[in-house]
């Protein structure tokens, strides 16, 4: 069953990104992020506190970007700039596991435009590597922790080259594996999330080749 996300969350989020991306804000203040987008949001249930990290901005008219690798957390009133760690990287996605409390980060486009395949865990504010899957070589795909099955989701994203992955790939902790399992349309700059009321990836398109519709994972395929 598809969960629609509460009004008052999507506000909420809609707030946080308008307010970093939005061409019409204000003049910021040093205490906030620099505007940007293709950045990544997660909370972190043990600060309590949501975590942003990377992204990128035009300049020059859109000739050339700016590549982020700071990371800021935001308590619900302010924004504290943690420092930098990684890279400069834009385009990736994170995932919170519950289990051991932290934050993973995977895929992203590097300050050359080259795709990453490294699988990162926030530690001590530093990003460590501690997986890398050259077949998941991509930028903005989706990726999740599935609580049930104490597993990470890995699905789409885009090559090099520009062309799009549509298999879906299960980390559990040691190694990779690839499913063969029916999967939709391969695509992009989506959304995913898991849904603890019916314990099952939910997919949300926000940019792909098809009309955009939800997907569900249930077992051996989605629908």
């Amino acid at each position: 069953m598809i969960r629609a996300i509460p009004a008052s969350l999507t506000s909420w989020c809609l707030i946080i990104v308008f307010s970093l991306i939005s061409p019409n804000t204000r003049a910021q203040s040093p205490d906030n992020p620099p505007r940007r987008g293709h950045h990544a949001l997660v909370y972190d249930e043990k600060s309590q506190q949501v975590i942003m990290a990377n992204g990128s901005t035009p300049v020059d008219g859109g000739k050339s970007f700016t590549i982020f690798n700071d990371v800021w957390s935001f308590d619900g009133k302010k924004w504290t700039n943690i420092g930098t760690a990684g890279n400069e990287r834009s385009s990736v996605s994170f995932a919170y596991d519950s289990k051991e409390k932290k934050i993973l980060s995977m895929y992203g486009f590097s300050r050359d435009g080259k795709p990453m395949s490294e699988l990162r865990e926030f530690d001590h504010n530093q990003w460590i590597t501690i997986s890398a899957n050259p077949d998941l070589k991509l930028a903005e795909g989706g990726f999740v922790y599935d609580r049930q099955h104490d597993n990470f989701v890995a699905f789409g994203g885009s090559r090099e080259d520009r062309t799009l992955n549509g298999n879906t790939w299960i980390w559990d902790r040691k190694n990779w594996k690839k499913l063969s399992i029916t999967s939709p349309p391969e695509r992009q700059a989506f959304a995913m999330v898991y849904d603890t009321g019916v314990t099952e990836q939910l997919f949300s398109a926000a940019w792909v080749p098809h009309p955009t519709r939800c997907m569900e994972i249930h077992g051996s395929s989605m629908e």
